[in-house]
């Protein structure tokens, strides 16, 4: 009984992260999606901000692989607790 109850907590963890996580990943690719719209990048460059707005989204992309390979890393660890060696 302790173990579904610390199982159903930990479900209940992973998910509560998960969204919270989701909506700042969410977020990332829409700021991404407006700077490749219109004319931003044009106006940014016209400005001379061009350079700094290259490197800004290269810290969004940056950003977005790292959350991608922390998930992919908690998805591996709770998986391989669920899968035996044995199985595969």
């Amino acid at each position: 009984m302790a173990e579904d109850e610390n199982r159903h907590e930990l479900v209940c963890s992973f998910a509560d992260q998960g969204y919270q996580d989701a909506i700042q990943i969410r977020q990332l690719v829409q700021l991404l999606r407006r700077q490749n719209e219109g004319s931003i990048n044009a106006q940014l460059n016209e400005a001379g901000a061009g350079q700094a707005a290259g490197v800004a989204r290269n810290a969004l992309i940056a950003n977005l692989v790292l959350w991608f390979l922390v998930h992919m890393r908690i998805f591996v660890r709770v998986i391989s607790t669920y899968i035996e060696p044995s199985n595969c």
